[in-house]
């Protein structure tokens, strides 16, 4: 009938329309993703590696084509540093758990390479407008600045810490040395005034 296929028409319009608008807020999504400064992976439901930005390929050692649809846990693998013990996967505590993962810690990153870095993270659970989570985003930072500078920091206290020991150090030896001297002045001041009584006030003072 006229009246259900207008009605189908204007349906497939709606449907077409709010498609083309999905496409575009997700090319807008991809966009900013891109263009953040920090590495950025996310994951589907099931753990396996939906989106990874140009810096998080640079850290990893990974490209799109190599992880896309993989495993996370082969992209993003942790180690404790003092230890080196495998570290539970914080993307997939977040799917399971439903809540945001912090590792406030520096912990080793293993590459592509097998190479290590330093990272620290957050994990946070992607969810849907009901609230049950349909994957995950991940947001790392390199900690290898802040470990030099930590470094740096450290060696130039360390550097401090001799450089007053030398001064406190010459302050008392120069001390010893400029009252030696003073001692003897006096001593022998002292030892001229009991030797003659006859000293006039401006020969004793």
């Amino acid at each position: 009938k006229e009246q259900d296929l207008t009605t189908a028409i204007e349906l497939g319009i709606y449907k077409h329309k709010q498609h083309k608008a999905l496409r575009e807020s997700r090319r807008q999504l991809e966009t900013i993703l891109k263009s953040i400064g920090d590495p950025v992976i996310t994951t589907d439901i099931h753990g396996l590696v939906t989106f990874l930005n140009v810096a998080a390929q640079v850290i990893t050692g990974w490209s799109e084509d190599d992880i896309i649809g993989k495993p996370v846990q082969q992209i993003f693998n942790l180690n404790d540093p003092r230890t080196f013990e495998r570290l539970p996967c914080p993307i997939i505590q977040a799917i399971e758990t439903g809540n945001s993962v912090w590792l406030d810690g520096r912990f080793l990153l293993t590459r592509k390479d097998g190479s290590t870095l330093s990272v620290g993270d957050c994990v946070a659970p992607i969810k849907d407008e009901n609230g049950t989570v349909q994957g995950a985003v991940l947001i790392f930072q390199d900690m290898t600045w802040f470990e030099q500078a930590e470094q740096r920091t450290r060696m130039n206290t360390e550097e401090l810490q001799r450089s007053n020991q030398d001064l406190a150090s010459f302050a008392t030896t120069a001390s010893h040395d400029l009252q030696e001297p003073l001692r003897k002045v006096i001593a022998f001041g002292d030892l001229m005034k009991r030797s003659d009584a006859n000293l006039d006030e401006q020969q004793q003072d």
